[in-house]
């Protein structure tokens, strides 16, 4: 069994601010209205369909109806785009 790696309260505080507390879709280019709870997800995942590590550089802030589901469905496009955008952020070259 793989054991989960949370998110701290000081990562999690962290990228909210840095996403400006909200929804970072927009920011890449992704289409439509952002909707719902807004949560943090990992970009890249650590193989084998486990969800990459929780630290900084692989959270980005998406909204649940409209963007998670939208990088979820189309990665190829969407994940290199989400990835740049965080390490620009974070200032990250």
């Amino acid at each position: 069994m793989r054991r989960r790696d949370p998110v701290t309260p000081e990562d999690y505080d962290h990228v909210r601010e840095r996403d400006d507390w909200g929804c970072i879709g927009p920011a890449v280019g992704m289409p439509g209205a952002c909707d719902g709870k807004v949560e943090l997800d990992h970009i890249l995942n650590g193989g084998m369909s486990y969800r990459g590590r929780s630290v900084r550089t692989n959270l980005a802030s998406l909204c649940s109806f409209v963007h998670h589901p939208m990088k979820d469905s189309d990665l190829d496009r969407w994940r290199p785009l989400l990835v740049e955008e965080v390490a620009r952020r974070e200032g990250v070259r």
